[in-house]
């Protein structure tokens, strides 16, 4: 009883510590420093045995001592609840719009992704891993493929609410092509690539490691090509509202076959794939550097590992979090393809769900919502089955297990 009695007090310690910690940092903080780490795992292994230890001991199964039994069982119930859920199961999030249908959701626990290839072998690492500012989780491995040198990977930050800043380098900076997706801007820095709205743009860089959209400066002008139709609109030729609603005159759209190479306008959108992208301007003589957003939620997570071979070492920023779809970077290094990615993977289910409808009620004379339900539809091909159910708030939908 003396062994029980002292496990519950260090098992609610612990859990106060992990309210603070996740108030102060976030969940993913919490995870990593308790309801994560192997300690916490042990310290309910051990209550849970001195639990079923006490029940033998003090003979709890007699009728006169029930209640304590019940008090008992339902600590060991909810213990062996938590085990099945942790090492058996996985959750995570279906995003589905109005209209579409889909059968991939999004694991909940982020995943740390990395490829690298010389286009005759690969390796892949691929692990679940929790990672905060404000508690450190750091992890290192190598590899090596067949005749080549081996590759040191070390975790070195994971930073929150970062953006970027452009700072004038006139003797040790580069030039720079600020473009503005989604409001924000992105930044490709001529000899380099980056993955800007899920697409690979390159600047004045020979062999891109994937195709995408390249940019060219000849004599002073800068020239764009896609290997996929693009749309381009003269932004002059738009209102201010109708910018702002983004209502655009389909004849004001000029389609752009693909790899055909136009001029690269500022002031101008180009509508590529499912982004719209508009030239900003052309920095020279600029190094980017990244700092803290002034806005509370603002700005993305950045994790910064270190790849060595050799004598040759390069430091890499990973966009990536929990709550973000995993996006990968693609880079060369020491003669090897590199694709490195952080945040949630994408998970195929057997079925597909629909969402025909969506509501979203508030309170009265504010914002704040007050219920919300989804009609869905869910088409199992395999099983020949389909079946229409509403799902809103404490009504949950189980289907094969999901």
């Amino acid at each position: 009883m003396r062994a029980m009695a002292v496990s519950m007090i260090i098992f609610t310690v612990a859990i106060a510590k992990a309210t603070f910690i996740e108030s102060d940092f976030g969940t993913p903080a919490s995870k990593i420093a308790v309801y994560n780490a192997r300690w916490f795992e042990i310290l309910l292994l051990h209550l849970t045995i001195t639990l079923v230890v006490n029940i033998i001991r003090y003979k709890m199964y007699q009728r006169e001592k029930w209640p304590t039994l019940l008090f008992h069982l339902s600590f060991i119930l909810m213990m062996v609840g938590a085990g099945i859920t942790r090492y058996m199961g996985y959750e995570g999030q279906m995003r589905i719009g109005v209209g579409e249908t889909t059968n991939i959701m999004y694991n909940a626990t982020p995943h740390f992704s990395l490829r690298a290839n010389d286009l005759v072998n690969q390796y892949t690492h691929d692990e679940a891993r929790w990672l905060s500012e404000g508690v450190e989780n750091p992890f290192q491995f190598d590899f090596q493929l067949p005749n080549q040198n081996k590759v040191e990977v070390e975790y070195i930050s994971y930073k929150e609410g970062m953006i970027d800043s452009i700072v004038e380098d006139p003797v040790n900076g580069g030039d720079a092509l600020e473009l503005v997706i989604r409001g924000e801007s992105k930044f490709v820095f001529k000899g380099q690539q980056a993955i800007v709205g899920g697409m690979n743009f390159s600047f004045e860089r020979e062999n891109p490691s994937m195709p995408g959209v390249e940019i060219k400066e000849v004599e002073g002008m800068l020239y764009i090509q896609s290997v996929s139709p693009f749309e381009m609109v003269d932004m002059t030729s738009l209102s201010v509202q109708d910018r702002q609603t983004n209502n655009i005159d389909p004849s004001l759209r000029q389609k752009i076959p693909a790899d055909t190479i136009i001029p690269f306008y500022a002031n101008t959108l180009y509508n590529i794939g499912d982004e719209s992208i508009v030239l900003r301007g052309y920095r020279r003589g600029v190094t980017l550097e990244k700092v803290k957003s002034p806005d509370k939620d603002g700005g993305a997570n950045f994790l910064t590992i270190k790849l060595t071979s050799g004598d040759e070492t390069r430091l890499v920023d990973i966009d990536g979090g929990a709550n973000y779809i995993i996006q990968y970077e693609y880079f060369q290094f020491a003669g090897l393809n590199f694709e490195v990615g952080y945040g949630a993977m994408p998970i195929e289910l057997p079925f597909y769900v629909e969402c025909r409808d969506f509501q979203l009620d508030t309170y009265p004379g504010s914002t704040m919502p007050s219920s919300y339900a989804s009609e869905v539809t869910v088409i199992d091909e395999a099983n020949d089955h389909t079946h229409e159910q509403r799902i809103y708030m404490n009504n949950v939908m189980d289907y094969r297990g999901f």
